[in-house]
């Protein structure tokens, strides 16, 4: 369940003091020193899940806040996020915790932030959102124009620190909103910390690029494992006394100095009380994964489900889903839950009430993928049933996070809802700016579409709603989609639908000196099949028409 865990109090995998990252804290230090004067600093903290990454971004956190700093912590969940999920986190924690933010400043860029945050109404009375505005790419820019204009006038009073954890998890929408705020606050005593993993292969090749070029535009600090003399502290910060240096050369060699696996095996034997026990008589597992399925085995059955269903749920999780989603009783949820709790696999968050949160992204990966296929399929059906009845009236906000659980229950639920929620999730993605997540949603709904009995004018409507989400973000295949859209038109006998295709494919056929041979030939079909009597689809198509043969040898025929 998509929840707001933007507030500054995280949960580590590991207590006790920060190991081996001397050097990086310094580093991370001294750009939080340069951004309380006014020269703004971006830092990303690079490795593979478990190495530290959120560890190091607390550890920074607290120097920033005994400084005054205000912090802002954000985390990417991926396909079932609402666009622009992390600045929606972030927009929101300014404003709720801090009464400052809901005075002027707020109400200078709020209008336009509503877009971002429609939450904002509740928090923030009287606002009003801004006009519609044509002009899509004058949109987006005045949107993120307004962000980065909150964002300067809040550091104003006290420097901001933005954390953005799970970077690779976030929407492209996200990306650009970042690499925009990062330029413009240059000057602003602003901080931004991004965490995210070394090798990202899920990622498109678009949003490769622009994290790429957000690499480039900071600091990059990569963490790589612990050494064996890092690790002995480890383990006598875990275990309560000293560890023999043959054990920590052991963990270094299963565990590549990896901190998170490190600490998992400890814990294991100390539980087993054998954390005494010659190095080579230990039965140390050979991955995380393994690891983590010895330390749930403790579990109950009952426990262990409710958290197989908190991890299809998400990294947050609340229990009354859990409730609706597992048919189990409300006091067997509650007691797992505390189960699974006094296990160190997951915590209770401090606000919202009722809210926990896996202490770390591995233990919910290993969770899910110990699932056999039919009851992961049956678990995303009922959690997409139990959140439509969570979120009632307010189920617009969520629909990308409905349509991710049925899409994934599809092949042995209800296509026709994964359809519905998809494509209302990508319309209303389309509508918020967040034209890359939109193309997604609308390709999703496409997919889904072919488990369906099919609907020749449906798969049309969802090509035209793809095709103009690329053109919006700039994607040369939109031209293709408006082909294929058309073409999905002609078999549904849709003309409405043939004339809103040539008229996307305008912007891709206008260069000096050019005709669009192709785009000329869709739109005489679409006019010819539209008829000749007053329509204002046939004033597009007339209009687009003219424009399409501008630089034509055919004068009379452009001016007809």
């Amino acid at each position: 369940m998509v929840t707001d865990d933007s507030g500054p109090a995280r949960a580590s995998f590991i207590t006790g003091p920060l190991l081996g990252r001397a050097r990086e804290l310094a580093d991370l230090h001294a750009g939080f020193d340069d951004a309380a004067r006014g020269r703004a600093r971006m830092h990303l903290i690079v490795g593979e899940p478990g190495v530290g990454k959120t560890r190091l971004a607390e550890e920074l956190v607290a120097y920033a806040a005994a400084q005054g700093a205000v912090v802002a912590w954000s985390s990417g969940w991926g396909p079932a996020a609402p666009a622009y999920w992390p600045w929606t986190q972030v927009v929101r924690a300014l404003v709720r915790d801090d009464p400052a933010a809901r005075g002027e400043d707020i109400r200078a860029a709020g209008p336009k932030l509503l877009r971002l945050v429609p939450a904002l109404g509740e928090l923030v009375p009287d606002l009003s959102p801004p006009a519609e505005d044509d002009d899509d790419e004058h949109a987006r820019f005045g949107l993120f124009d307004s962000l980065a204009g909150f964002l300067r006038a809040r550091s104003r009073s006290a420097p901001l620190v933005l954390v953005f954890d799970d970077l690779q998890a976030v929407d492209e929408g996200t990306l650009l909103a970042l690499d925009f705020v990062s330029r413009d606050l240059q000057d602003a005593a602003v901080l931004i910390v991004c965490a995210l993993h070394e090798r990202t292969p899920d990622l498109t090749p678009e949003a490769q690029a622009r994290l790429s070029h957000l690499a480039r535009a900071g600091q990059r600090i990569l963490l790589r494992g612990l050494d064996a003399g890092d690790l002995t502290s480890l383990v006598e910060n875990a275990g309560g006394g000293s560890a023999a240096p043959a054990l920590a050369r052991a963990l270094h060699a299963a565990t590549e100095g990896n901190p998170f696996f490190a600490h998992e095996i400890v814990r294991l034997l100390v539980a087993e009380g054998r954390l005494a026990d010659a190095p080579d008589d230990l039965p140390l597992p050979d991955s995380v994964r393994g690891t983590i399925r010895l330390r749930l085995a403790s579990l109950s059955a009952t426990a262990l489900r409710t958290l197989e269903f908190a991890a299809i749920l998400g990294h947050s999780f609340r229990h009354a889903v859990i409730v609706r989603a597992a048919g189990l009783d409300a006091g067997e949820v509650l007691a797992s839950l505390d189960e699974a709790t006094a296990l160190g696999v997951i915590t209770e968050d401090a606000s919202p009430r009722g809210q926990h949160r896996f202490v770390h992204g591995l233990i919910r990966d290993a969770l899910i993928a110990d699932l056999p296929a039919g009851r992961r399929i049956a678990s995303h059906h009922a959690v997409a049933v139990a959140l439509e009845d969570a979120y009632g009236p307010a189920i617009e906000s969520h629909l990308a996070e409905v349509a991710h659980h049925y899409v994934a229950a599809a092949p042995g639920g209800d296509p026709h809802k994964a359809l519905e929620y998809s494509a209302r999730a990508a319309e209303r993605t389309l509508a918020s700016l967040a034209y890359e997540q939109a193309a997604e949603l609308f390709e999703q709904a496409l997919e889904v579409l072919e488990l369906t009995r099919t609907d020749l004018r449906r798969r049309a409507t969802l090509r035209l709603g793809l095709g103009e989400a690329q053109a919006r973000a700039g994607r040369p295949q939109a031209r293709e989609t408006f082909l294929e859209a058309a073409a999905a038109a002609r078999a549904a006998d849709a003309p409405d639908l043939l004339g809103a295709a040539a008229i996307g494919m305008g912007p891709f056929g206008l260069a000096a000196g050019f005709v669009d041979d192709a785009h000329v030939a869709l739109l005489e079909e679409a006019l010819d099949r539209l008829g000749t009597g007053d329509d204002p689809l046939r004033v597009r198509l007339l209009g687009s028409l003219a424009a399409a043969l501008y630089w034509s040898t055919a004068r009379s025929r452009r001016e007809e």
